[in-house]
């Protein structure tokens, strides 16, 4: 059984390129990621234009459809998503080491997310908490590198 309702892909004029988008069984968008003529835009990094790159809300699965999205498979998806990724897996590798799970850390929260909320708590540093742990006191779940 998978995780995930459904993953799509679509031509997207206002990106003017190609998104790619998880969608959790719930119908809230988990990963999303854009590939345009010069970069990539993704829900795990901050963009200058875009912020976090990630759908709000529930998604009507239909209404993809409706608008030019194509079921594509898990294997195409991280294909992207991890093309986007390996670049900065040193980085990233580094980081988790410097800060565990579990390191209690103070930050600015820079966006709600379904699956947690992104605080940024050191330089170039950013980490996913549970909004639980948020009000008592906030823990690392994952790491991640800007």
């Amino acid at each position: 059984m998978s995780l995930y309702e459904a993953i799509f892909s679509w031509e997207d004029e206002y990106i003017r390129g190609t998104t790619y988008i998880e969608v959790e069984d719930d119908g809230y968008a988990i990963k999303q990621i854009a590939v345009t003529q010069n970069k990539y835009i993704a829900s795990n990094r901050k963009d200058d234009e875009h912020h976090y790159y990630l759908a709000e809300g529930l998604l009507d699965v239909s209404e993809l459809f409706d608008d030019g999205g194509n079921e594509i498979s898990e294997k195409e998806f991280y294909i992207t998503w991890n093309k986007h990724s390996e670049v900065r897996i040193n980085t990233w590798n580094s980081t988790k080491e410097k800060y565990p799970i579990g390191l209690e850390v103070e930050g600015k929260i820079e966006v709600f997310y379904p699956q947690g909320v992104i605080v940024n708590f050191a330089e170039n540093v950013i980490g996913v908490a549970d909004y639980i742990k948020c009000k008592e006191n906030l823990k690392i779940l994952i790491p991640i590198t800007k």
